[in-house]
């Protein structure tokens, strides 16, 4: 869509959630088009960013997977695996390995970090999002990861009020 609207003359700008980019695309034609024309919110900051856990993920996965691109799913990863990982510590703490027990020590977490930076989750309420910051990244072929910040995360006004239908 990005590509065909460049081609067409439209310089609108595109914004999408963070799973609707791949950084493989700065390497094809539509690349300058992403680079000029689209922004990305998400709950992460970019590999770009100088948090230092950041740095370590990048660093450490470059080492591990030579050659594969560091992107919005090593940290999806990396993070999804933090989270249960921390949900069984407590779980085991709690000598409660049950399905019911692992659950329950997810939902005591009311501000768990990655260490990558982020804002900080809430799993206490499942009937909410576990954070409502994003950050604006913008795609470009000279960050470390495809993409360079653009607007450290932030919480709309309209972000903070909405409660989403639960069900």
């Amino acid at each position: 869509l990005v590509g065909v609207a460049a081609a067409g003359g439209m310089t609108v700008p595109f914004v999408a959630s963070n799973s609707a980019f791949a950084n493989q695309l700065l390497a094809t034609p539509v690349g300058p088009a992403f680079e000029k024309l689209y922004y990305v919110m998400t709950a992460a900051p970019p590999f770009s960013s100088t948090a230092a856990g950041m740095e370590k993920l990048a660093g450490e996965y470059q080492m591990a997977y030579k050659g594969q691109p560091l992107d919005s799913a090593v940290y999806s990863g990396y993070s999804t695996a933090a989270i249960v990982g921390e949900a069984l510590k407590k779980a085991c703490e709690n000598k409660d390995l049950t399905r019911e027990g692992i659950v329950n020590a997810h939902r005591s977490n009311a501000k768990f970090e990655t260490g990558l930076g982020g804002a900080p989750m809430d799993f206490t309420q499942f009937n909410r999002p576990a954070s409502r910051a994003s950050y604006v990244v913008q795609p470009s072929k000279e960050a470390r990861g495809g993409t360079k910040l653009v607007e450290e995360a932030k919480e709309s006004e309209l972000a903070k009020g909405y409660n989403p239908p639960a069900g």
